[in-house]
């Protein structure tokens, strides 16, 4: 199978990257539940909650077990906890790709409704401007995402494919002493 292999992350090895991956991984979804779970404690509930938000909880949720499973499989150099993770995210990016495909689609009906509405005088052209705003905004915060998951599946697929070449033993790993 061809595909993408790195030697190194940045300026440290593999593993040292995929538990970097794995971190960055579980503040970033850590985070997303935070802020998803503010505005639903912060009601008491009192605010209707779109059930969509319980779904995006839930994927932050499995997000965080997932990297912690990462780390753990890169601390112990463990090939199928990274596997687990890879095939997650990559669930994940095209769950997000998907999205991305959504909110163009949207951002290009708004558009036109704000050139409608602009043709036509109507107040309303400028609340349509800023609703495209915001989804440009979410368009590039989703690039930035999108991003980071792609490399960060590169990494850890090319630990995991050095993990397997090597018996889980990679050259320049740190074995873990016993305590």
């Amino acid at each position: 199978m061809c595909c993408c292999r790195l030697q190194s992350c940045c300026c440290c090895g593999l593993r040292e990257g995929s538990i970097a991956v794995g971190i960055i991984d579980l503040i970033l979804s850590a985070l997303g539940l935070a802020l998803g779970v503010w505005p639903i404690a912060a009601s008491g509930g009192a605010v209707q909650v779109n059930p969509y938000s319980y779904g995006t909880l839930g994927v932050y949720a499995i997000s965080i077990l997932f990297s912690i499973l990462l780390i753990l499989g890169a601390v112990k150099n463990n090939a199928c906890l990274c596997l687990a993770w890879i095939i997650w995210s990559s669930i994940c990016l095209v769950l997000n790709i998907a999205l991305v495909g959504w909110i163009c689609v949207v951002a290009w009906g708004v558009n036109v409704g704000a050139s409608a509405a602009a043709a036509a005088g109507s107040a309303f052209a400028a609340a349509l401007g800023i609703v495209a705003v915001s989804l440009y905004i979410a368009l590039a915060i989703l690039g930035v995402i999108i991003f980071f998951l792609i490399y960060g599946i590169i990494v850890v697929n090319s630990f995991r494919q050095e993990l397997n070449e090597s018996g889980g033993n990679p050259a320049g790993s740190y074995p873990m002493q016993a305590v």
